[in-house]
């Protein structure tokens, strides 16, 4: 079975018993006969209804708060969280159901929070996954909650009244099950349900953690794209030929740059070398690359921290809104940072694009090193090549497997 497959049939399972509004109608009556029977004894009356409210009321909230989780912890670990914290609310309504206040906080409140968590980012790994257009496979995930409520239908018959008994007391216009036996029944029925919702949840979430984790889902093939088109066969500090649709002489970086910055284990190994000159020309191309600059290069090898925020790049815009990172770079790169000594053993390529404001300003390859350290090389290709360190928490990140962008404002 492919991976997609695997991600789909995941998705489907993970979302198949998140029907609460669609199974809670067959319940209502027997909570509301068990509350009827236990009135007495409980510390605060609630009518039956306010744990489907507050789920209603809760979902909304929760899903509201997905793309700042998504970012901090990853979607397939809010997936996991989620499914940990239903699995609970379902389970856990063995013991709450006795007191109304506290199953409308579990079961209403925290199952709502839990499944607004849950589908959302379902539903988006799912479409980052699966190559294609991805109506096909959600309407096979829309197959999970219509499917969960038949069987949660089921289960409240099976459970809780399995003869079919007729509800027989009658109390204004409303009739209540007055049979002990079924009485008995409503709290089994939270624990059969909540096997069936681990079972199904946690074996969805496997297949797909381990279907998504196999697959690169779109925006990462996008960007590794991007990166391939951007080291394929191109020159460092050398013009191509013009394009047309764009008067600017068209400046590229060596290919291998590309190469070298997978050897970061090496702290003297650098890309560019002092005796290379760098295109800093921007105006237009009107014969060739006769109007070419050369500046010097930045030092060689040279590992800096950056300690002043880049929105000081927005000042130094022209008004035509051409950039001035090579005059503002030098300023902003000063103290040495530590030097890294130990190998690195494990490297992530991302691809980021810098904005300051509404301006692109240059194009950054950053590397992971360890959980807290970003080596970067920030890029201009018409202006300067410099080799920073900066620290993970300067930056708002937007993780992925493999690629990252950033924007800093």
């Amino acid at each position: 079975m492919d991976n997609q497959s695997l991600v789909i049939i995941g998705a489907t399972l993970v979302t198949f018993p998140l029907s609460m509004l669609t199974y809670y109608g067959n319940l209502l009556p027997y909570l509301a006969s068990y509350f009827q029977a236990h009135r007495d004894s409980m510390t605060m009356y609630l009518d039956p209804l306010w744990p489907s409210t507050a789920f209603r009321c809760f979902l909304p909230v929760s899903m509201m708060f997905t793309t700042p989780l998504e970012r901090w912890l990853g979607a397939r670990t809010c997936i996991s969280v989620g499914v940990a914290a239903l699995c609970v609310c379902v389970l856990s309504g063995f013991f709450s159901v006795d007191e109304p206040v506290a199953l409308t906080i579990i079961f209403g409140a925290l199952h709502g929070l839990s499944v607004g968590l849950i589908y959302p980012l379902t539903s988006k790994l799912l479409l980052d996954t699966v190559s294609g257009p991805g109506g096909l496979a959600s309407g096979i995930m829309s197959i999970g909650p219509a499917l969960g409520s038949l069987v949660n239908i089921g289960l409240a018959y099976a459970v809780v009244n399995p003869t079919n008994k007729k509800a027989d007391l009658e109390k204004g216009k409303t009739f209540y099950f007055s049979d002990p036996d079924i009485i008995k029944n409503v709290p089994y029925y939270f624990l059969v349900t909540g096997a069936v919702t681990a079972f199904t949840t946690v074996l969805g979430t496997l297949l797909l953690i381990i279907g998504s984790g196999r697959t690169n889902t779109k925006s990462e093939k996008n960007r590794s794209a991007e990166v391939s088109e951007a080291f394929d066969g191109k020159k460092y500090g050398s013009c191509s030929q013009r394009d047309n649709s764009n008067s600017r002489c068209n400046c590229t970086l060596d290919s291998n740059i590309g190469k070298d910055m997978f050897i970061l284990s090496d702290p003297e190994r650098s890309t560019h070398r002092p005796d290379e000159k760098v295109c800093t020309h921007k105006e237009n191309c009107s014969d060739g690359c006769s109007k070419r600059k050369n500046i010097e290069s930045p030092p060689h090898a040279t590992k800096t921290k950056v300690e002043a925020s880049f929105l000081n790049i927005e000042g130094k815009l022209d008004a035509d809104g051409e950039n001035k990172l090579y005059e503002v770079l030098p300023n902003l790169v000063k103290t040495p940072a530590k030097e890294v000594k130990e190998p690195v053993e494990k490297q992530e390529m991302v691809m980021c694009r810098l904005r300051v404001g509404q301006s692109w300003l240059t194009q950054n390859y950053l590397f992971k090193n360890g959980e807290q350290l970003l080596f970067c090389y920030v890029c201009d290709s018409l202006y300067t090549v410099q080799q920073i360190l900066v620290e993970w928490q300067d930056f708002q990140i937007t993780r992925s497997k493999y690629y990252n962008v950033i924007d800093l404002y």
